[in-house]
């Protein structure tokens, strides 16, 4: 299946000890800047509850649709979630609604590609 895709022009490169991600992101996802990772932080600290899947796991917001409240958040291993943050106080087990992806191109192909499609 052949796919266009409008590349923006933004890419990123992301290093921690064990991972390292020099990436091109699609439009609306973007990177998220270092003013907006302790926001998005304490903002998905406050709707995650213990009853969900990523309760308690250490995350690093890289990046965000511009189009919507995902986020793409970095987790131990180098496997990466989407959250849909909704701004709304705590959640449950469901909800802030959340996808997991193993790796870059998995995420990169399911998710950012099938996005800016419908952008």
């Amino acid at each position: 299946m052949w796919l266009s895709c409008t590349l923006a022009n933004i890419t990123f490169d992301y290093t921690t000890e064990k991972h390292s991600m020099d990436k091109t992101w699609l439009e609306p996802w973007g990177v998220v800047s270092e003013s907006q990772k302790a926001a998005i932080k304490n903002q998905l600290q406050a709707e995650i509850t213990l009853y969900h899947p990523l309760f308690e796991e250490q995350l690093e917001p890289i990046g965000r649709s511009f189009a919507s409240d995902d986020v793409l958040f970095l987790r131990e291993g180098g496997k990466l979630a989407v959250v849909h943050l909704t701004w709304s106080g705590p959640g449950d087990d469901e909800y802030p609604l959340t996808e997991f992806f193993s790796t870059w191109s998995e995420f990169a192909s399911k998710k950012m590609a099938l996005d800016n499609l419908s952008y």
